[in-house]
C-alpha cells in the first residue's frame, strides 16, 4: 500500500534565456570531471539529453521538459531542478540516478508527468499549462489569444510503501545548467523564503504555493547549490551576482 507524504504545487513564469554558445558542453562536462559528486544533468556524463514540451496553443513560448523533472521555463535557458532529501537515511536522492520516465496524462493529454522510484519512494512531478485568473477557452477559440500569459503548473507527489514515518525535504534549484546540452548565462540570483520565489536575472522564474523553509544563492565557481543540498543546507546568502554568468 502506498501512502501519500506531501503535496506541493509550484507556478512558474516565463523566465529568462540567455545563451552562452557552443562551449557550453564542455564546461559542463569540465564542471562533472571535477566534481563527480554534484547532482548535475546527465548530459553532463555524456548521458542522453531528453526532454518534451508543455505550452499553450500558438504560443511564441513552451516550457522544456527533462525526463529527470528539471524543466525550462521557456524555450532555451537554465533549468529548474528538483532532488529530495531523505532526512531518515540523510542522503540526497537525485531523480537522473533512479531511471526517471515521462509520459503523458491518459497517454494522450497535454499533461507531462515525470516518474521514477527510490526504494520504499515514489515521485510524480506533474506540469501542464494553465492561466491563472483567465479562461483558457480563449486559445482555442480564437487562435491563441493571450497564450503569452501562460504559466506553467508543477505538482510534485511523493508517496512511500513503507509503514513507518518518513521525513522527507525537497529542494528547488534553478542553475546555469540546461535540459538540453548547454550552459546559460545567469548573472543574479535571488531567493524569498515567503513565497517560495526563486529569481534569476531579475525575472521570477518560479514562485509556490506556500513558503518555504529557507532559501540560499550561490555562484557556481564557489559550489554548486547541488553540493548545499548533498548536505542538507544552504548557501547563507539570498541573492548573489556574478560576472562569470553562473549564478544559482
Amino acid at each position: 500500500m502506498r501512502r501519500a507524504l506531501a503535496l506541493a504545487i509550484l507556478l512558474s513564469l516565463l523566465g529568462p534565456a540567455n545563451a552562452l554558445g557552443a562551449d557550453g558542453r564542455a564546461e559542463g562536462q569540465l564542471v562533472r570531471q571535477q566534481h563527480p559528486e554534484w547532482p548535475l544533468p546527465a548530459w553532463t556524463a555524456d548521458g542522453p539529453s531528453v526532454w518534451t514540451i508543455v505550452g499553450a496553443p500558438y504560443a511564441a513560448t513552451v516550457a522544456l521538459i527533462g525526463a529527470d523533472g528539471s524543466f525550462v521555463p521557456r524555450n532555451h535557458g537554465p533549468a529548474v531542478s528538483f532532488w529530495l532529501y531523505d532526512m531518515d537515511a540523510a542522503v540526497l536522492v537525485d531523480p537522473a540516478q533512479h531511471s526517471p520516465r515521462l509520459h503523458l496524462d491518459d497517454d494522450y493529454l497535454p499533461i507531462v508527468s515525470s516518474a521514477w522510484d527510490a526504494g520504499d519512494l515514489h515521485v510524480d512531478t506533474t506540469y501542464f499549462t494553465g492561466w491563472p485568473g483567465g479562461n483558457v477557452a480563449m486559445w482555442f477559440t480564437d487562435t491563441g489569444a493571450g497564450s503569452d500569459q501562460a504559466v506553467t503548473l508543477v505538482r510534485m507527489t511523493v508517496s512511500t510503501t513503507s509503514l513507518a514515518t518518513r521525513h522527507l525535504a525537497v529542494f528547488v534549484a534553478v542553475r546555469p545548467f540546461g535540459v538540453e546540452r548547454d550552459m546559460h548565462a545567469v548573472d543574479s540570483a535571488a531567493c524569498q523564503v515567503e513565497t517560495a520565489t526563486l529569481v534569476a536575472d531579475g525575472a521570477v522564474v518560479l514562485t509556490g504555493a506556500q513558503p518555504a523553509s529557507g532559501c540560499g544563492a550561490s555562484v557556481l565557481a564557489d559550489g554548486d547549490v547541488g553540493s548545499f543540498a548533498l548536505q542538507n543546507r544552504l548557501p547563507r546568502i539570498s541573492s548573489v551576482a556574478d560576472p562569470g554568468h553562473r549564478a544559482e
